[in-house]
C-alpha cells in the first residue's frame, strides 16, 4: 500500500495532479494498492480553484493509519517515493515524461486553461504560452524543485521528498483545503 501511495504521490506532484478527494482514489483491497482516476485537475489547475489546493499530494490521517502509525512516512513510503523521484530524474524517464506531456499540452485540441476539449480557434499564442508554462513547471519538478513560486532552488531527492511530506502533512495547509476534499479523513 505504502509503495503505491508513494509512486502516485510523486508522479501526481510532478504532473500537478489535484482534486485528490477520496472519490478520485480507488483502492484494490485484494492487492492493497491504489490508483488515481479523474485527471481533470492536472498540471496545477487545482491551485487556480476558488479555494486553492496547496498540498502536493493527499496524505490524510486515513492514509497514515493505513501505512501504520508506528512506521509512518519514514519507512516504505519515503523509500518508495525517493526511488520514484530518482527514477523520474533519470534522463530517459524525464525525456519520456516530457515528450508525453508535450504531445498532450501542445495538441491543438488541448486548452491548457481548461483541459481537453479546447477549440482549434483558440488564440494560438495564448495556448502555446500556457502549454510551455506547464512544461517548464513539470520539468522543474522532475529536476527537484518544490516551491510553487518559481524559485530556482533544486533539492536532492531525499530533501525533495522530505519537503513534499512536510507540505502534505502540514495541518495548517490541510485546514485550508476545500471541505469537499475531506482532509480530516
Amino acid at each position: 500500500f505504502a509503495q503505491s501511495v508513494a509512486v502516485m504521490a510523486v508522479v501526481g506532484h510532478a504532473l500537478g495532479l489535484g482534486d485528490r478527494h477520496l472519490d478520485n482514489i480507488l483502492c484494490d483491497v485484494a492487492a492493497g494498492t491504489i490508483v488515481h482516476i479523474d485527471f481533470n485537475m492536472a498540471f496545477g489547475r487545482g491551485a487556480l480553484l476558488r479555494v486553492p489546493e496547496i498540498v502536493p499530494f493527499r496524505m490524510s490521517p486515513m492514509f497514515l493509519a493505513a501505512m501504520g502509525y508506528n512506521v509512518g512516512l519514514q519507512g516504505p513510503f519515503a523509500a518508495a517515493a525517493a526511488r520514484t523521484a530518482a527514477m523520474l530524474r533519470s534522463r530517459t524517464a524525464a525525456t519520456l515524461v516530457t515528450r508525453l506531456i508535450e504531445s498532450l499540452v501542445l495538441d491543438a485540441e488541448w486548452d491548457a486553461a481548461g483541459g481537453a476539449g479546447g477549440s482549434v480557434n483558440d488564440e494560438d499564442d495564448h495556448r502555446r504560452a500556457a502549454a510551455l508554462a506547464i512544461l517548464t513547471t513539470v520539468r522543474r519538478k522532475l529536476a527537484g524543485a518544490v516551491a510553487p513560486d518559481g524559485s530556482s532552488e533544486v533539492l536532492s531527492v531525499e530533501d525533495q521528498i522530505q519537503r513534499l511530506i512536510d507540505m502534505a502533512t502540514d495541518e495548517t495547509r490541510a485546514a485550508s483545503m476545500y471541505e469537499g476534499w475531506t482532509p480530516w479523513i
